[in-house]
């Protein structure tokens, strides 16, 4: 394969993971249950493409896709590329679904490690951003911990 065809499948491998780790993430951190997907005939808003159950594919994320496929054509997008880059959108929230509703954030040491990998990332560019501040993963993880429902063991220490 050339280097624009790897470039190419390594833009959508990314946006495939970045949207799987989005929805985890929603699940994880409580915004999502993962047993709450249901279908509603509700017309979409505006800022939305498609609804795969209840998770909307937002229209930026489309547009987003359409360009990284348009940065690797010569040939000008055409519908059917259009319909295409939908239907690849939806096939992937699917299979995300599919892996939330099977508990691969949970059970699967390999998906925990790439979430976790990635919300630590995410926080890191905030601390960079914010001159540094080295408290700022504490705090955000003090924030998580007081809205969160923490039970252990009597036996154990508090975490």
């Amino acid at each position: 394969m050339n280097s624009a065809g790897n470039q190419t499948s390594l833009r959508i491998l990314a946006l495939g993971a970045l949207l799987g780790i989005g929805i985890a993430l929603a699940v994880v951190l409580g915004n999502v249950s993962a047993n709450s997907w249901t279908n509603s005939n509700q017309p979409l808003s505006a800022s939305v493409i498609a609804k795969v159950n209840s998770t909307e594919v937002r229209l930026l994320e489309y547009q987003r896709a359409l360009k990284m496929l348009a940065d690797d054509r010569r040939d000008a997008i055409t519908d059917l590329d259009r319909e295409l880059v939908l239907q690849r959108l939806i096939d992937e929230e699917l299979l995300i679904q599919q892996g939330i509703n099977a508990g691969l954030v949970r059970t699967d040491m390999a998906v925990r490690t790439v979430v976790l990998q990635s919300i630590l990332a995410g926080i890191m560019t905030e601390i960079e951003a914010s001159d540094g501040q080295e408290q700022a993963l504490e705090d955000y993880l003090t924030r998580l911990k007081a809205t969160a429902d923490i039970q252990w063991t009597a036996d154990w220490g508090k975490p």
